[in-house]
């Protein structure tokens, strides 16, 4: 019985010029046009993970303003209290919502991605994966 493939294989078209540079990268690299889309994918995906973080962090600065240490044991004590009782409509503070429907979609597993590195885009031959 042949093993099983672990890896998907997709379909992709490109533009007649972004397909030679795409081909003329991985010439220069010598790597196949798998490995080079690839490692555009993980470099793109980064990216997004960075940008979601950053939108994060900036969400997170607007709303804790930076503090003293002197201050943690009165803002621990308000928190508390806070807690301890059930807030109202007047005095329920206003918060912005964090961002994370960003979060979810980053981390969630991908879906729809529709890519084919099965053939090389110059002699329309199979590529080993």
């Amino acid at each position: 019985m042949a093993p099983r493939r672990n890896s998907h294989v997709y379909t992709i078209s490109l533009p007649a010029d972004l397909a030679r540079k795409a081909e003329a990268l991985a010439k220069r690299d010598s790597r196949s046009m798998s490995e080079l889309f690839r490692e555009a994918f993980r470099t793109y995906y980064a990216q997004q993970a960075r940008r979601t973080l950053e939108e994060i962090g900036e969400y997170a600065a607007r709303r804790n303003p930076s503090y003293a240490e002197s201050e943690v044991p009165r803002l621990i004590q308000d928190v508390r209290s806070e807690k301890s009782s059930p807030p109202t409509a007047t005095t329920a503070p206003q918060q912005e919502a964090p961002p994370t429907k960003n979060i979810v979609e980053l981390f969630a597993p991908l879906r729809g991605l529709n890519l084919d590195f099965g053939r090389n885009s110059s002699s329309g031959r199979p590529v080993d994966l």
